[in-house]
């Protein structure tokens, strides 16, 4: 594992350079790149889990010490890049967009119902019985079948009191602010009693951040950008804050702070990033179906022993026939969300 790390990070650097300040770091072909790269060693990740009783994780010491000190911390850009990108939207569009975001969760939720769908046949094939409450919860994220489950209902929870908080706060950007970190805390508490494991809320105020930081972007940007010492004390003072929560992580506020603060550093070097990257832009750009799809490979991989045994081959194919899924699936997703909109403007 060690060594497809370097690899894959090797291949990162490919049409990546370091230019002057780039203002268009937060553009969304920039987002889906550095999204790229962490859906990937989310796919890693998860790779591992499958395969902790292969002998060759023995040679992994390097890849296992990585992935034991990101923990979380892989998804905090997609959740702060999901609040930066509706705040940025509600800022150019204002209430039309508040008003489509009830759409958008359908939307969501019908997509990830398709996918649970490929997870339930893949189940009743090995034999699971899944209760059909379970079924439906699944498609919400509060129950899973063998899929990954918490960021889904955090994603659409997040998007639900974004919509009731400007609702409420009639416009009224700061008020609005105010209410999403109230009712995040209220989710973050909701979790915390009725699911477990922490991934359930660690990480969720990163999309607030997202928000806070899509709202004082252009101040941010004037201070930050002016010349390489201010850019360099910003990200200085991050990385200092970083380390110290980092250190006191197992303490949650801290937990919750270094997750934050990733997201930050890893949006204050993207400003002097020109990247280009077409692999970590279609990876990027199929996301959704990486993460939701990824284990489908992984699980029928497990229960063939020639597969299973053959550690290159496993990851490969895994590799592989997720790509070949995500693409599908989008494509798929992209015809229904059409003929919804079709059927609605009727």
């Amino acid at each position: 594992m060690t060594i497809i790390l370097i690899m894959f990070l090797l291949l990162c650097f490919y049409k990546v350079k370091i230019s002057g300040f780039n203002q268009n770091y937060l553009s969304h072909e920039a987002t889906m790149q550095i999204n790229g790269v962490f859906v990937f060693l989310v796919l890693l990740s998860h790779f591992t889990g499958y395969i902790v009783d292969h002998e060759l994780l023995a040679y992994s010491a390097f890849y296992l010490r990585i992935r034991e000190m990101l923990g979380q911390l892989v998804v905090t850009t997609f959740l702060f890049y999901s609040g930066y990108g509706v705040m940025e939207s509600i800022k150019k569009k204002g209430s039309e967009y508040v008003d489509g975001i009830p759409t958008k969760i359908i939307v969501l939720t019908i997509n990830f119902s398709v996918a649970i769908f490929a997870y339930y046949i893949v189940g009743i094939n090995f034999g699971k019985n899944i209760s059909a409450s379970k079924l439906l919860l699944s498609c919400i994220g509060w129950e899973s079948i063998g899929n990954s489950n918490w960021y889904l209902f955090d994603i659409l929870a997040l998007y639900a009191i974004s919509y009731f908080a400007f609702k409420l706060g009639n416009g009224n950007k700061k008020v609005c602010l105010f209410y999403i970190f109230i009712f995040s805390l209220g989710i973050m508490n909701f979790v915390y009693q009725y699911r477990v494991g922490t991934r359930w809320y660690n990480t969720l105020l990163c999309y607030w951040a997202g928000m806070i930081y899509s709202f004082n972007k252009n101040k941010l940007d004037k201070i930050v950008m002016k010349n390489a010492c201010t850019y360099m004390i910003y990200g200085l003072s991050l990385i200092l804050l970083f380390i110290i929560c980092y250190n006191k992580r197992d303490i949650m506020l801290y937990y919750i702070l270094h997750g934050i603060l990733f997201s930050l550093i890893i949006t204050w070097g993207s400003m002097i990033l020109k990247m280009d990257n077409p692999i970590l832009m279609w990876i990027g750009g199929n996301i959704f179906g990486i993460y939701i799809l990824q284990r489908i490979p992984m699980m029928i991989g497990s229960k063939i022993p020639f597969i299973y045994n053959n550690y290159l081959l496993y990851l490969l194919l895994s590799v592989i026939i997720t790509f070949i899924m995500a693409e599908i699936f989008k494509y798929c997703t992209k015809q229904i969300t059409k003929r919804m909109i079709e059927t609605k403007n009727g």
